[in-house]
């Protein structure tokens, strides 16, 4: 048995054979990257998912740090109010003190000195002396009175 190609026919079938290999591998190459495309999508797409619950997670996060610092920043005026309150009462009554201090000082000014205080005990033990021997001039004198009182009841008669 004998085969017998002609030259073109050789090449004809070559070239066809060469365009159906070539037609394999271009077709393995379209589902490989259909593949891989398929794949990267996918992926893609996890990774959007994946990026979209992470940015929800941090703006929960974000609110609550700024209801923190909300809260952070109402506490913090309460308390200035609440201490410019307390230093507000504290400065009124160091200016009563001030001024009653002041009276006080005033007052202090024109009251008696070590020297007065000392001038007036020794008068006030004048005074006091002076009492004493009154009171024993009244007790002498209420005796003799005494005497004529009981004189004149008895008329003379002791």
């Amino acid at each position: 048995m004998t085969v017998q190609l002609e030259l073109w026919q050789l090449l004809i079938s070559s070239a066809m054979l060469l365009l159906a290999f070539l037609g394999g591998v271009w077709g393995i190459s379209v589902f490989i990257l259909s593949q891989m495309e398929k794949r990267l999508d996918e992926r893609f797409a996890t990774q959007e998912k994946s990026r979209e619950e992470e940015k929800q997670n941090r703006g929960a996060q974000l609110a609550g740090i700024e209801g923190q610092l909300r809260r952070g920043e109402e506490a913090r005026e309460a308390g200035k109010k609440h201490w410019d309150d307390r230093f507000s009462e504290i400065d009124q009554q160091i200016t009563d003190h001030r001024e009653r201090i002041g009276r006080l000082e005033k007052a202090a000014e024109v009251g008696p000195t070590h020297e007065d205080l000392s001038d007036l005990h020794v008068r006030i033990n004048g005074i006091a002396d002076d009492v004493s021997s009154l009171s024993g001039e009244f007790k002498g004198a209420r005796r003799t009175l005494e005497l004529i009182h009981s004189f004149l009841l008895t008329g003379g008669k002791s």
